[in-house]
């Protein structure tokens, strides 16, 4: 686990609080991978004190973190970055993308669709809240929720976002064509994580087909081949 020290350069609360970082060196970030952070560190602080942000990356030297409001966080400020933890989004494996919105993580999800370009790629996104369309960019299909049987039938790619405990995600997995042959289906759960990766509290536990993972390890994104 990196340490780094990090600067935020630009806040934004529309929806979810984001806040955008350069760090003191480059690193490499998987969309959906977490970091603890230290909004005012202070040299021998308890570490439970670190704050949990998930991250996608725009730059070598720069991130942005997604997660609850803090106060503290004011652009110019200087915060300590441990990270990136836990697995992210992989390189879809195929060039039909399908990418479902259930929750408030919707930019990490079009960054992990975008980080790895390829033109033979048809990306449809579908949603079951309203879209910011300044998100998105001209490869992107907007498609309703009421087809979402017919584009997971479609895809070779499913990429998923939503809040653990919520039952959308359950309802997505029980879908016969997700468990297709040559069909990769990755989920970004975001979850509460007290025990800040150390998977002794079994609070981000979930189950998904009879399997039980932690978030804090196994994901936050969890790859279902």
């Amino acid at each position: 686990m990196q340490e780094l020290i990090g600067q935020i350069i630009e806040i934004s609360n529309t929806g979810q609080f984001q806040i955008k970082v350069r760090c003191s060196q480059n690193l490499t970030v998987n969309a959906g991978q977490y970091f603890l952070i230290e909004f005012d560190p202070v040299e021998g602080r308890d570490p439970i004190r670190r704050e949990v942000f998930l991250s996608s990356q725009l730059l070598p030297n720069e991130v942005v973190l997604y997660g609850k409001f803090f106060e503290t966080a004011t652009p110019g400020n200087k915060i300590k970055l441990y990270g990136p933890l836990g697995k992210g989004f992989q390189k879809p494996s195929g060039n039909k993308l399908v990418c479902v919105s259930l929750g408030l993580n919707l930019p990490i999800l079009l960054s992990a669709a975008s980080r790895y370009p390829n033109p033979q790629q048809k990306v449809v996104l579908a949603s079951n809240h309203p879209i910011d369309t300044s998100l998105i960019t001209e490869n992107i299909e907007i498609r309703s929720m009421t087809e979402l049987h017919e584009l997971v039938d479609w895809c070779e790619d499913l990429l998923v976002e939503g809040m653990r405990d919520g039952d959308n995600i359950e309802k997505i997995m029980q879908i016969p064509s997700v468990k297709g042959i040559n069909k990769q289906t990755q989920i970004l759960i975001d979850s509460p994580m007290p025990c800040h990766g150390a998977s002794d509290c079994g609070i981000c536990k979930i189950k998904i087909w009879g399997q039980r993972y932690a978030i804090c390890q196994d994901g936050p994104v969890i790859v279902m081949v």
